[in-house]
């Protein structure tokens, strides 16, 4: 649980974005990678996107000008290195 995220995104909507992470849907790359790497590698925890814990941040208190949540998204990439992200 103290491992860096596998993955860092934004989306204006969580439900219809988990949805797509989880099945593989709407040219979702983070599913078939993730889940070609648990194979290979043998993940007994994890092995499908499905049994990794999701964790969101909101950024709807934040009030700045332009595109925040992108700077956002940015910097979590940045600090975090996700294995997963497309940065």
């Amino acid at each position: 649980i103290f491992l860096p995220p596998l993955y860092v995104g934004k989306t204006t909507n969580l439900n219809i974005r988990s949805f797509q992470h989880i099945n593989g849907t709407a040219g979702n790359s983070f599913h078939s990678r993730f889940e070609a790497h648990a194979e290979k590698n043998d993940y007994v925890a994890a092995k499908n996107v499905k049994d990794l814990l999701l964790v969101t941040l909101t950024t709807e208190e934040i009030v700045c000008d332009g595109d925040t949540e992108g700077l956002i998204e940015f910097l979590l990439k940045i600090f975090s290195k996700p294995k997963y992200s497309i940065i």
